[in-house]
């Protein structure tokens, strides 16, 4: 059951231990254990962690759960950057030594200044102008030393479709106040996936982030999450630029989702995991490229599941 906003800034503090290094991560208890019942158990159950209100989680990356608490926060996390292939940029001669404080980077603009009231000001002659007195029935100085209004004071003209109050009524229905653009764009851009665009944009970390965070999600049964994860990497791959320097990247996606301490085998009816699936259909459809890579040769002669999945899709989509 989804908690409200109020609920959860109102609930306890749940402190996690996340990492070999024991990182302490504080967050909301109710914005957590609404995600899964499994959560739900870790922090309200009959189990030491909720008494001591905290638990540790070695085998998970501080990163990982700080997506999922950002995901438990907002119902979305934020992809994580790629990284710049310092090897490649070496080996192609792009630089000698290579060093992030040289990165050029560009300064941001400074906020455009807010508009007010379509950027008009106020007539320097006084309040007069703004139409007060025709509608009250004197100048500023007459309502200073009116004490009270006399009920012919407030009778308006009829209404037309030309009278100045209809023509205030529209300027206020096209009033716009968000003309640095809508806040809440901003913040639904940063959880969009994307594509690569040179050979040395590393995305190693961005496959394993996405695959590790379903994986967690489906150890704790938190099935919203698990559709999220998939859908970005199903998103990062078809944005994917495949550059020789890059197949890297996927065996490691390979490599890791093939490990079975992070996703179940194949079924006995022969399903496979939504995970494995999108994997290695995606492989199939790039093998021309993918398939020349000697680490991906040594994977599908080791067998096991690999090899079961590759051959289904390759027998069923190519043949």
């Amino acid at each position: 059951m989804t908690s409200s906003f109020e609920e959860i800034l109102r609930s306890d503090i749940f402190t996690f231990y996340v990492g070999k290094g024991k990182t302490n991560i504080l967050v909301h208890a109710a914005a957590l254990a609404a995600t899964s019942e499994p959560m739900k158990i870790l922090i309200h159950g009959p189990m030491s962690e909720a008494e001591t209100r905290s638990a540790e989680l070695p085998d998970v990356y501080v990163d990982d759960f700080i997506r999922f608490c950002e995901y438990a926060y907002h119902g979305d996390y934020t992809p994580p950057s790629w990284t710049i292939d310092e090897k490649l940029l070496v080996e192609e001669g792009w630089i000698s030594t290579y060093s992030l404080a040289t990165l050029e980077v560009k300064p941001q603009e400074p906020p455009k200044k807010s508009a007010f009231y379509n950027g008009e000001k106020a007539p320097a002659d006084g309040i007069e102008n703004w139409g007060f007195s025709a509608a009250f029935g004197g100048s500023s100085s007459t309502l200073k030393k009116k004490k009270r209004l006399n009920k012919s004071d407030l009778e308006f003209a009829p209404i037309t479709a030309q009278s100045p109050r209809v023509k205030l009524r529209n300027e206020i229905r096209s009033q716009n106040y968000l003309v640095d653009g809508d806040p809440k764009e901003a913040i639904l851009a940063r959880f969009v996936p994307q594509g690569n665009t040179s050979a040395n944009q590393n995305f190693t970390g961005v496959f394993l982030a996405h695959a590790r965070l379903y994986s967690f999600a489906n150890m704790y049964l938190v099935e919203p999450l698990k559709a999220l994860a998939l859908h970005k990497l199903q998103k990062t791959l078809n944005e994917f630029n495949i550059f020789n320097r890059r197949v890297g990247d996927i065996i490691e996606l390979i490599r890791y989702t093939y490990s079975s301490d992070h996703t179940p085998d194949r079924k006995e009816d022969g399903t496979i995991d939504p995970l494995r699936k999108l994997v290695v259909e995606y492989t199939v459809y790039e093998i021309d490229k993918i398939g020349k890579s000697r680490e991906f040769v040594e994977l599908v002669e080791e067998g096991g599941e690999l090899f079961g999945d590759f051959w289904g899709i390759v027998s069923s989509s190519l043949l």
